[in-house]
């Protein structure tokens, strides 16, 4: 979600663009002439693609809009390579994140419902080897909790019940912490 409101925030908030027309698109430009970012707008909403370029004429980031919605988001590195991609299915209201390191071994794949994980989150290392799965559901923990050393090891296995760690059926570990930051995106 964070990067939906930084885009909404980088087009709408921006002294960059104009005052809005009903239906236009609006452009800026670096100091080198290379285009910054462009944007649609219909009755003065954005909808449709607004892009953003850097400095040396990469695209990096692509905001679809649906009538000033965000529907999907995908950025990338100032190389080319794609970052991240996030995608909103409207029928069941579904954040689906996915993110790649610049090799473009997958780094994290996430779901989340109004601003709540939902689902199984599963990270990578940059290797491509699995460090963590986590289960979730409404936001909590729900469902094993997974966590590998950089060398394959099982350093955590917790199981938890609508956010309520299962002592019961936990084998290894004490908190479920999984940073999908780790390793970065590099």
């Amino acid at each position: 979600m964070t990067i939906h409101k930084i885009a909404l925030c980088a087009v709408l908030c921006s002294p960059l663009f104009s005052p809005l027309l009903a239906d236009e698109v609006q452009t800026n430009h670096y100091p080198n002439g290379q285009i910054k970012n462009e944007a649609h707008f219909v009755d003065g909403i954005s909808h449709g693609m607004t892009k953003h370029w850097y400095k040396n004429g990469q695209t990096s980031m692509e905001v679809m809009y649906d009538h000033g919605q965000v529907v999907s988001t995908v950025s990338y590195y100032p190389e080319g390579q794609m970052r991240m991609r996030e995608t909103l299915d409207d029928v069941t209201g579904i954040l689906t994140t996915e993110a790649w390191y610049t090799t473009g071994e997958v780094s994290h794949r996430f779901q989340a419902k109004k601003g709540r994980k939902e689902g199984t989150l599963v990270k990578y290392a940059p290797t491509g080897l699995k460090v963590a799965e986590v289960s979730y559901r409404d936001g909590v923990n729900d469902g094993w909790c997974r966590i590998w050393g950089e060398r394959d090891v099982l350093e955590t296995e917790l199981y938890y019940e609508k956010g309520r760690l299962d002592r019961q059926r936990s084998t290894k570990g004490d908190v479920c912490r999984v940073d999908i930051w780790r390793f970065g995106f590099r």
